[in-house]
């Protein structure tokens, strides 16, 4: 439950930044650092994501005990990784490389790229060890610290270098408060290149797709940037970046309380358990991706008259209806599909879905006719992302067909045409916070009403559950 409650203040936080950051900002200079923090992102990805995508993986309690070398490795791989960072992108910035930012932005990019690796490393070995306080104290940590030193740097300076340097700083802060609690109770073992061989062997092809799927919005951030110009790219990495948390948001709470499940079942009870927990799964990660969808539609004018700065309004609303279905399909995939193609150590297919996006995504927006508006790249990108997930349900249906429930896909179409039916007469409001409050709690109680009424990822005994034991069935059970 810490953890459900950490991701919703965490969602919270997230949004709230990202919004004060561009009302001091402005379009273009948030355009700047939207940018620039995307490159980081990217760099991180490609780099150094390996050790935390392998600590999810392989690292546990259980582990921890059997395999004392394993967090040295880990350790190791992450320092050698961030020094190789440094080193290229000193060459980079001595050669005089053009970013696309100033060089001062340009150079607090690799400082974002690994104080970013260095917190989501620790958070997931928080999450690897169901940790769940440590994983509240390294997140909501690094949501304070951000507050102050992000948000107060673009109040104060309104200099994206200045609160791209907060960002940095509050991740390495957060990642000292939880660094002794995670040191490893013994002396360990040696760091052993024949482990880290086989963890790169695991992550790379999902860190390959990954690095894909940052590409295109950064394709995307580029190439509108030189058709309409910078301010345009900064309208469209708002609403591209606001709505990105939502989705991911979402995802990753699941994946947090369900992938790693997955994997602790695999290990004690095998294959074919670990496949129903991640049929289980699908259903589960279905029936909160696509409601988020629909009703982020429905709501989209309320969100834009409220909480968007002025600069922006309109034209971000505009952003996010394109965009949903795009960034539903990428939560899909990355949340739901890939992991059955984890726990196979079936990686590949990853790679194969996200070279298939990234090229559609840059075909498509060649073939944008001049003076084509913004909105028709975020259209590009979204074709791009179904594309991509049908072809990730293609090798997953070849390598282990994993099907979600039919109790959960009845009880979500039945939520979906529930919040249609209820949501729909209300889109005459004015939109504000009444017509926000009013939509949010009727849309989201016909679907949770539906959800009940078909049990639909077995709700009801969860609630019992609850009201038993104050706490879910796989805590109080065991997986």
């Amino acid at each position: 439950m810490l953890v459900l409650v950490t991701f919703i203040v965490n969602a919270g936080f997230n949004f709230a930044l990202g919004l004060l950051v561009a009302h001091f900002l402005g379009p273009a200079d948030f355009g700047r650092y939207a940018f620039a923090q995307a490159i980081g992102v990217l760099i991180n990805v490609t780099f150094i994501d390996w050790v935390k995508l392998s600590t999810t993986r392989f690292y546990s309690q259980k582990t921890r005990a059997a395999r004392p070398s394993l967090r040295r490795t880990l350790d190791a791989g992450f320092m050698i990784s961030s020094l190789i960072v440094c080193a290229a992108s000193t060459i980079c910035l001595v050669s005089g490389v053009d970013f696309g930012v100033s060089t001062a932005l340009a150079a607090m990019v690799p400082a974002m790229a690994i104080s970013y690796a260095l917190f989501d490393y620790h958070t997931a070995m928080t999450r690897a060890l169901f940790n769940d306080p440590l994983y509240a104290t390294i997140v909501v940590g690094k949501n304070l610290f951000s507050l102050v030193l992000t948000v107060g740097g673009a109040w104060y300076f309104r200099d994206p270098v200045i609160v791209l340097a907060g960002l940095c700083l509050s991740q390495v802060i957060a990642w000292l408060t939880v660094r002794k609690p995670l040191a490893e109770p013994g002396p360990g073992g040696p760091p052993l290149p024949s482990i880290a061989v086989s963890l790169l062997a695991y992550a790379l092809p999902i860190v390959l797709a990954n690095a894909f799927y940052q590409i295109v919005p950064i394709y995307n951030r580029a190439a509108i940037s030189i058709a309409l110009g910078v301010a345009e790219m900064g309208q469209y990495s708002l609403a591209f970046d606001i709505s990105t948390k939502l989705f991911s948001t979402i995802g990753s709470a699941f994946d947090i309380l369900l992938f790693q499940l997955a994997v602790r079942i695999h290990h004690e009870r095998g294959l074919a358990a670990a496949r129903e927990q991640l049929s289980h799964n699908l259903g589960i990660l279905i029936g909160a991706i696509v409601p988020l969808g629909l009703g982020l539609w429905f709501v989209l004018p309320s969100l834009d008259a409220i909480f968007i700065p002025a600069e922006f309004k309109g034209v971000f609303s505009n952003y996010v209806a394109q965009l949903i279905p795009g960034l539903a399909a990428l939560s899909l995939m990355l949340f739901g599909f890939n992991p059955v193609l984890q726990i196979r150590d079936r990686t590949y297919p990853i790679i194969i879905a996200g070279l298939v996006g990234i090229l559609a995504d840059i075909a498509l927006i060649y073939r944008l006719p001049a003076g084509a508006p913004g909105t028709a790249y975020a259209q590009a990108q979204t074709m791009a992302m179904v594309l991509a997930l049908a072809v990730t349900i293609v090798f997953v249906f070849a390598i282990m067909p994993v099907l979600p429930r039919i109790r959960a896909m009845i009880g979500c179409l039945a939520g979906l045409a529930a919040m249609t039916l209820v949501l729909w007469p209300l889109s005459g409001l004015t939109p504000g916070f009444t017509a926000l409050a009013i939509s949010g709690a009727l849309g989201a109680s016909a679907y949770l009403a539906m959800q009940y009424l078909f049990n639909a990822g077995d709700l009801r005994m969860m609630l019992a559950s609850r009201r038993q034991t104050g706490l879910p069935p796989q805590d109080r059970n065991g997986p």
